[in-house]
């Protein structure tokens, strides 16, 4: 299919039709990042089904890690609301000195996915556990 036909399959009346602009303002966005994500949201087109369905794995991997572990996406979904947008203070940081704020800003980034990090590591350990 033609670039051109493509973009008709993603104008402003079929998202509204497919009640895709329902679903994405029902979705709870509970981090900044994610919220970046959703504005550069983009349709799958035709072509686009090996992207489709790893994204469509991807989902799955997620849902299947909340059935299992329930109390831990209460913990990963709290560290999400906590985090605060740093990339524009990490985008300095290349070419000039941070203030005090700034480095406060990163480091409580840093903390916040090392909790994140420490998550992953102990359910990794329980997984392989349960597996011997």
């Amino acid at each position: 299919m033609q670039n051109g036909a493509n973009k008709r399959l993603a104008n402003l009346k079929t998202k509204a039709e497919t009640g895709l602009d329902y679903v994405m303002l029902k979705l709870d966005v509970i981090s900044p990042f994610g919220k970046k994500k959703l504005k550069e949201m983009r349709p799958f087109y035709p072509g686009d089904e090996q992207l489709l369905n790893e994204e469509l794995d991807r989902i799955q991997d997620i849902v299947d890690f909340i059935k299992a572990y329930p109390k831990l996406k209460d913990k990963i979904q709290e560290i999400y609301m906590e985090l605060k947008d740093s990339s524009g203070t990490i985008e300095r940081c290349e070419n000039s000195v941070l203030s005090v704020v700034e480095i406060f800003e990163v480091k409580s980034l840093l903390l916040q996915m090392r909790r994140l990090l420490k998550i992953i590591k102990e359910r990794e350990i329980v997984a392989y556990k349960s597996a011997c």
